[in-house]
């Protein structure tokens, strides 16, 4: 098993870029996350380390396949700045780094990357932590100055064992980024920390705190193991997303040129057999016309979908967003992501594309994309927001009832139970409705047909998300639901 060792020093996987001669004298290092260890089609991090003589702006790029991810620092004159970039690596396994610094002078370098076939597990301690030799996943020791301050660059880690040395070492960004990391549901594995602290980290993590875990050092591996093997139930995958958006808007367009241009074939065959094919060939240009009217907007259309996650009684929920770009002619269209979401994330590595952190505001950043006709872009947003679900289910399951116990309206939603799909209408605070089970809504429900899949045998309820608003910003269409389960057994959390 392989065991990778990254201090700060950066001994592998820090690459010291250049070094320019004379007054301007810029030295940059780089380093990916994780000992270059990720899964495909997870975020990872890289660390950038600029320090320059002269000061003035820099521009960080890290190319990765079909991606750059940017971002413009302000050098202070012999001060070292640190700076952490997130990426989804390629599938040529490495990555480029440029700095171009205020003398122009352009350093750049490549950061190798591993493709991991086991779980990602990260030790950070201040070195009293011994890596096990056979853990089964593969384990890299971390120093805590290491540790990303970037939330994001936590996706491609399956687990994270910290020690109490190397908590105390965190500072107050990274231990953001921690809550952060635990509120998507991610393992935490606490070796020999405060009990108050643990009780602090386990409050803020997300599915019920179920994935986070105290150990003693001697039975770090074995507690390591049974945190792995817990069932991490991800959240819904791009087509299941998409899926939510009724067919009719999604189509509607392209059955349009469908249906004109199989009326005009008709027409031309029946002109040909007339003997009239001169006319036929004639039409075509106001066929072309006519076409190019039917599939041209203004502007190119977005959109956001949104699927959430929370259990009865937690104050936080997972999210992930689909958020899809339809072109209206050739250009290049430039998205801003909302703030507190993370970075987007191409669907598939072809996908080209420019991201760009947007100065002073935190986890913003800009997408530039190119767009032509009918054009499709398709990019993943995850992160999570505070909740307060109203509505809880009562009775029993031949006569169900839910329970408004909120100060605010509700709009309608919809219940599962026992395998079967019931709507639920709008309701007011302190208002008690029994559901109707003689009722239920279709199998092939779209949005029911994804709560059924995720609630299993669960009673589970589905409610219009709050947040769209502000997660979708300016969009021209935003959809969301918010799922609520009742809090796991100790059968199922393992």
């Amino acid at each position: 098993m392989p065991l990778h060792n990254h201090a700060l020093a950066g001994i592998a996987a820090t690459v010291i870029l250049a070094v320019a001669a004379g007054d301007a004298a810029a030295a940059v290092s780089a380093q990916t996350a994780w000992g270059g260890n990720f899964h495909p089609g997870r975020p990872t991090g890289v660390f950038v380390e600029v320090q320059s003589i002269a000061g003035g702006d820099a521009q960080i790029t890290i190319v990765s396949g079909g991606q750059r991810y940017a971002r413009t620092i302000r050098l202070e004159p012999g001060e070292l700045h640190r700076h952490w970039l997130t990426v989804v690596p390629p599938a040529e396994r490495a990555l480029e780094v440029h700095v171009r610094a205020a003398d122009g002078a352009d350093h750049h370098e490549q950061l190798a990357l591993r493709m991991a076939r086991e779980p990602i597990v990260a030790y950070v301690s201040s070195g009293e932590l011994r890596l096990p030799p056979d853990a089964g996943h593969t384990v890299v020791a971390v120093d805590p100055a290491l540790l990303p301050d970037s939330a994001d660059a936590f996706a491609t880690l399956d687990a994270l064992v910290l020690a109490r040395s190397g908590f105390e070492r965190l500072t107050e960004s990274q231990i953001s980024t921690l809550l952060g990391y635990l509120g998507t549901c991610g393992r935490l594995l606490a070796i020999d920390m405060p009990e108050a602290t643990f009780r602090l980290l386990r409050a803020q993590a997300g599915c019920d705190g179920m994935f986070v875990a105290a150990s003693g050092y001697p039975d770090a591996l074995a507690a390591t193991n049974q945190l792995l093997a817990i069932k991490h139930d991800a959240l819904p995958s791009a087509a299941r997303l998409a899926a939510m958006q009724p067919e009719n808007q999604r189509m509607q367009l392209w059955w349009h040129v469908v249906i004109f241009v199989a009326g005009y074939v008709i027409v031309m065959v029946l002109l040909a057999i007339s003997g009239r094919g001169q006319a036929a060939l004639a039409a075509t240009p106001l066929l072309a016309a006519v076409v190019a009217l039917l599939v041209w907007t203004a502007n190119s259309r977005e959109e956001l979908l949104i699927w959430s996650e929370t259990y009865q009684g937690t104050q936080f929920a997972r999210y992930r967003g689909l958020i899809r770009v339809t072109g209206s002619g050739r250009g290049t269209r430039r998205l801003v992501a909302p703030s507190g979401g993370g970075q987007p994330r191409p669907v598939t590595e072809q996908t080209i594309a420019k991201f760009t952190a947007v100065a002073g505001r935190a986890n913003q950043h800009s997408i530039e994309i190119p767009v032509s006709l009918m054009s499709r872009s398709l990019f993943l947003l995850e992160g999570t927001f505070p909740v307060n679900p109203a509505l809880s289910v009562a009775g029993s399951k031949h006569r169900p009832a839910v329970i408004h116990r909120g100060a605010q309206p509700t709009p309608q939603g919809m219940l599962s139970m026992a395998g079967e799909i019931f709507p639920i209408p709008a309701m007011q605070p302190g208002q008690t409705i029994q559901i109707n089970t003689d009722s239920p809504l279709p199998r092939n429900h779209r949005v029911g047909s994804i709560l059924r899949l995720r609630a299993g045998t669960r009673d589970t309820l589905l409610l219009p998300l709050e947040q769209i608003d502000r997660l979708a910003a300016e969009r021209a269409s935003s959809v969301g639901w918010l799922m609520v389960t009742p809090r796991p057994s100790l059968d199922e959390s393992g």
